[in-house]
């Protein structure tokens, strides 16, 4: 199965039970979410950079469509691998081997419409148990990157909404194939530039401009609440 089946195959069966995917990577193979408590809830389906047929996944809860971006100050509860909510006994069903107690680090392969279904599975399998960690909705509530960062994207989207759509020439350096407008782009580069001394970084720009543009579709328009705001929506 190809790459471009297999995220088909996880598209449908993550959709079954209420994920709903992002047209932007993130630095992952394909990005989901699901409101829960006013917060983004998130899921990164990663392929290995070791073995071409495997993969896996991580959790990840935040203010926005902020997958991955952690630092010292984001607490490491929110940022977990489905792996480390899997028990052994139950690893079998799930088309995984055990490796030890220790190891909670799993990976799918090969990519397989079985391996998809089982993948699925352990999502539902872990994502009660990421979601009831003691705490977890007050650690990322207080956490000052997630704080600053939905900081950056009121302001890309207040800009947005107050511009009048014009983009000027630009060095070919916008990523391409996505349905993100460059505007979301050259405006993350202005609120960057404003809120730090240094000159932000293309990772930087692309990161917090498609991060806006997300909750700016995903949130103020498609579910009706906006950002930061509590959602009375609730996860399956």
């Amino acid at each position: 199965m190809h790459d471009r089946d297999m995220r088909k195959c996880l598209a449908e069966r993550l959709g079954a039970t209420g994920w709903q995917q992002v047209p932007i990577r993130r630095g992952c193979l394909d990005m989901y979410f699901q409101p829960f408590d006013g917060l983004v809830l998130s899921l990164g389906v990663e392929k290995s950079r070791r073995y071409a047929s495997a993969f896996t996944g991580s959790f990840y809860l935040g203010r926005t469509f902020s997958w991955s971006l952690a630092s010292k100050d984001y607490p490491a509860i929110g940022y977990r691998r489905l792996g480390h909510f899997l028990e052994i006994a139950e690893l079998p069903n799930l088309g995984l081997e055990a490796f030890g107690a220790e190891n909670v680090d799993y990976w799918w392969t090969p990519f397989t419409l079985d391996c998809c279904a089982r993948f699925a599975d352990a999502v539902e399998l872990s994502l009660p148990r990421f979601l009831s960690q003691p705490k977890l909705t007050q650690v990322i509530c207080e956490s000052k990157l997630l704080l600053e960062r939905l900081a950056l994207v009121e302001t890309v989207r207040r800009s947005i909404q107050g511009s009048s759509g014009s983009v000027p020439k630009r060095e070919a350096r916008l990523p391409m194939g996505n349905d993100v407008q460059p505007i979301w782009y050259v405006t993350a580069e202005t609120a960057l530039k404003g809120a730090h001394s240094s000159i932000p970084t293309k990772v930087g720009i692309i990161s917090l401009a498609e991060d806006a543009w997300c909750c700016e579709r995903f949130l103020v328009a498609g579910l009706g609440t906006d950002v930061g705001e509590e959602s009375n929506v609730e996860p399956r």
